[in-house]
């Protein structure tokens, strides 16, 4: 583009000085055109009509020259107007060209920065992934020697395992030779309390109930298990359920199912009415009756809190019989438990009540 500037400013000067060499002909040919006219007057009839013929033909011809001159010039201004009107567009296209430039220098630039920052980030990335490949060579060695460890203890763990296998076989050996010992221990106090608790010929049921129920042995420990053994052995007599003979288990009783220091309210109460492993449910809420007896005051029979865990016994033992009338079982039902208050009653009548809400009893 600078070169086609500077081609167009040489012609144009070039042109310019055509121009200027023209107009210096022009002057020169009027200087002389004056002279002739000078000299036509001074002497004119010396002049031969050859000598004017010469001159008219030299300004024929000077004539025609200036016209061919003119319209060189013209063509020579059209020229000019042309160039002038390709120098505006060039000039045009050269500030495009410098405004496109510009864009470009402010692109590069910014690509530039940009590349920048991207070769700072690619050298961040470079010395994160040597640290990264520096913390898996040291994860593999680490590894490694966490394999090596983890084999060595799979190897003392089946030797663990083989011992343990051995010591449990031993142990299981053991366990059959203790529960059999136990079994026959069983069965020989099973054997030795028929024995000597089963009733003899000339013993009625208060003589029979108060021999096996007296206390005979040194401590309450053995007496409670003696008796707990004699339980298990003859399980349907009368005097574990019976207030008749409450004289002759109370003590028994009242020893067994008395609050632990280590247990909870919740817990004693739910020891109070598990059924035992010989019992039948009826003998179970016949023996939790006589605990009622035993332990009148306890919240577990009469407050709505502990329903949950005497439902079962209510359900059981308020149940109607079909031989009673309406009339027998509300009596059963409204008379007072011994050491009952007036209170802890119609609240147990209550209880009793919800527990068979549907009997049309309540409500004759």
């Amino acid at each position: 583009q600078k070169k086609e500037e500077k081609k167009q400013k040489r012609e144009e000067k070039k042109q310019k000085k055509e121009e200027k060499k023209q107009k210096r002909e022009e002057k020169k040919q009027k200087k002389e055109e004056k002279k002739s006219k000078k000299s036509e007057g001074s002497g004119g009839s010396k002049k031969s009509n050859s000598c004017q013929d010469k001159k008219r033909a030299e300004k024929a011809e000077n004539e025609k020259k200036i016209k061919q001159r003119e319209e060189e010039h013209e063509k020579n201004v059209k020229k000019i107007k042309q160039r002038e009107e390709e120098h505006a567009k060039n000039v045009e296209k050269v500030e495009k060209q410098k405004k496109e430039h510009a864009e470009n220098e402010k692109k590069i630039k910014e690509r530039e920065e940009e590349h920048k920052r991207n070769e700072e980030k690619i050298k961040q990335r470079e010395k994160e992934h040597e640290e990264n490949v520096r913390k898996v060579e040291e994860q593999k060695r680490q590894h490694a020697e966490n394999e090596r460890k983890i084999k060595e203890r799979d190897e003392e763990h089946k030797r663990n395992v083989k011992k343990v296998e051995e010591r449990e076989k031993t142990h299981n050996e053991n366990v059959q030779k203790i529960e059999a010992r136990k079994k026959e221990k069983e069965e020989n106090a099973r054997k030795w309390i028929q024995a000597n608790y089963r009733r003899k010929s000339n013993e009625d049921d208060s003589s029979y109930f108060k021999r096996i129920c007296t206390k005979t042995v040194s401590t309450d420990e053995e007496y409670i298990e003696r008796i707990t053994q004699v339980r298990s052995v003859f399980t349907d007599l009368d005097v574990w359920y019976n207030e008749k003979y409450l004289s002759e288990t109370k003590q028994y009783y009242s020893l067994v199912y008395a609050k632990k220091s280590t247990e909870s309210q919740v817990q004693y109460y739910q020891r109070l009415v598990t059924k035992e492993s010989f019992e039948s449910d009826l003998n179970c809420a016949r023996r939790i009756y006589i605990l009622h007896i035993i332990f009148p005051s306890l919240p577990l029979w009469y407050e709505d809190q502990y329903y949950s865990y005497v439902k079962s016994f209510y359900e059981t033992y308020y149940r109607k019989e079909q031989s009673e009338s309406d009339e027998v079982y509300l009596q059963r039902v409204f008379t007072k438990c011994t050491g009952e208050s007036e209170e802890n009653f119609w609240k147990r009548v209550k209880l009793v009540q919800k527990t068979f809400s549907d009997y049309q009893c309540w409500y004759n």
